[in-house]
């Protein structure tokens, strides 16, 4: 993430310097989503082009969602996406990076908050596949998909380990090659996960996909992909905030919780305490203070 932000010119160098050629676009770590619809956090003020937004939706794996979604893309997700999940708001940050025309893409660890399914998506349709022509720098900790990047960078505590292809990595001798040594079992293991859920389909309950079938049924504004944008514009309900009187049964509640009488007759007394004292120094000095301009009043005059 430092390393980008310096890319970005966010942070400082402590030494030597960055030269970047070309339009940078940027989708960071945790997304970032304002009050607005899906498409307006996506577009991000950018003109519509409905065929690179059909592609970049795709790509992102965002189309099973706007289908649930009751207006589609058009539909409010709320202050920082709180009407989504981890995983929509980590695709429709990314969808907006990827949306903006730009010859470098920081991706800043887009793959942490989707499952293995997705995030194989996301690696091969979109990064390698939607961004194969530009330079896509990703940040990432999963290392099943090292394997599969032209250059690899190992970063630790602000310096640079190891740099090189992952052949090179591997017969560089290394602390990293156990690192990799592991690479081939996490791909048989997602490699099997994807062929058990596969399997799994085949092999539901009655009671799964009873529920899996009144799943379906309840999403009764879903959408197709040749209608993207053509919903009825939703209606952005203002908050409310509601005011009233507070009962004296909750003042009571609140004051019982801290204790019994006599604790709070005892920090009562001691508030009470404290703040005699303070006002009684200030009466002293003014008192004092008069006393002595008095008395200097009376020796001129004498």
């Amino acid at each position: 993430s430092s390393l980008l932000h310096a890319i970005l010119r966010e942070l400082p160098l402590s030494e030597g310097n960055i030269s970047v050629h070309g339009v940078v676009s940027y989708a960071s770590q945790e997304p970032w989503l304002f009050a607005g619809s899906v498409q307006q956090n996506i577009l991000f003020g950018l003109p519509m082009d409905k065929e690179r937004y059909r592609k970049v939706i795709k790509v992102c794996a965002l189309k099973t969602d706007f289908e649930q979604f009751p207006y589609g893309d058009r539909t409010i997700v709320g202050e920082r996406g709180v009407s989504l999940s981890g995983g929509q708001r980590a695709r429709i940050n990314l969808a907006r990076a990827i949306y903006k025309p730009a010859d470098i893409y920081l991706l800043d660890d887009p793959l942490s908050a989707v499952d293995t399914h997705v995030g194989k998506h996301l690696f091969e349709i979109c990064i390698k596949g939607y961004l194969k022509e530009k330079t896509c720098i990703l940040i990432t900790h999963q290392l099943q998909y090292l394997t599969k990047v032209d250059q690899i960078v190992l970063m630790e505590n602000a310096n640079i380990l190891a740099e090189g292809s992952y052949q090179e990595l591997q017969a560089s001798g290394l602390d990293f090659t156990k690192l990799l040594g592991s690479l081939v079992d996490t791909t048989v293991v997602s490699d099997n996960e994807s062929s058990s859920k596969y399997a799994s389909t085949h092999t539901l309950s009655p009671q799964t996909i009873l529920s899996r079938q009144v799943s379906i049924q309840s999403v009764a504004s879903s959408i197709d992909e040749s209608k993207l944008g053509t919903q009825e514009e939703p209606i952005e309900v203002a908050e409310t905030r509601s005011s009233g009187n507070i009962s004296l049964t909750v003042y009571s509640s609140y004051f019982s919780a801290g204790g019994n009488v006599c604790k709070i007759s005892f920090l009562l007394f001691m508030c009470i305490f404290t703040q005699v004292l303070a006002s009684g120094g200030d009466y002293w000095i003014t008192y004092w203070y008069c006393a002595i301009i008095t008395l200097v009043f009376i020796l001129l005059h004498v």
